[in-house]
């Protein structure tokens, strides 16, 4: 339930990466009556996404997904919408042989929001939030220079 003390408008969502993290966010979220749109590299999460279903198995999840589904609030697709307000980053991070995490599919998101943020025709600046597991300074010394290299002004006043 919200606080009521919070502005009682809905959110439009971008989700990228639909597995378990993002999907389970992404079902709460429409729970809270947000907008959703699911963004992944695999056509089959995608077309799980668009027929409200859920591509991962958990509890709850596929019968929140079904009802914003059937409210019009939740959309699947392979680019991002110009009008979001909020992007949130939920791709996978797997562990390579040496131990240690694979951040390529995280850098190539980073990558092509920053390209999207330069065609954005919403007047306040995409709120990116990540949930990929990363070591500490991979935000400093990765990612944000991969967002200030397609995008070119810095954090803040576009993203």
């Amino acid at each position: 339930m919200r606080d009521p003390r919070q502005r009682d408008r809905a959110l439009r969502i971008a989700m990228l990466g639909l597995g378990y993290v993002g999907t389970t966010t992404a079902a709460c979220l429409l729970k809270d009556g947000h907008e959703v749109v699911g963004v992944d590299v695999s056509q089959d999460k995608l077309d799980s996404i668009g027929r409200g279903r859920s591509p991962v198995v958990e509890p709850g999840v596929d019968e929140l997904l079904a009802e914003g589904f059937a409210a019009g609030r939740l959309q699947a697709g392979p680019r991002l919408d110009p009008w979001l307000d909020l992007a949130m980053i939920c791709v996978g991070t797997p562990s390579r042989a040496d131990g240690k995490l694979e951040l390529t599919p995280l850098l190539e998101v980073s990558r092509q929001l920053g390209q999207a943020v330069t065609r954005r025709k919403a007047p306040a600046p995409l709120l990116l939030v990540f949930r990929s597991t990363v070591p500490p300074g991979t935000m400093e010394s990765l990612v944000l220079p991969t967002l200030r290299d397609a995008v070119g002004p810095e954090p803040g006043s576009r993203y």
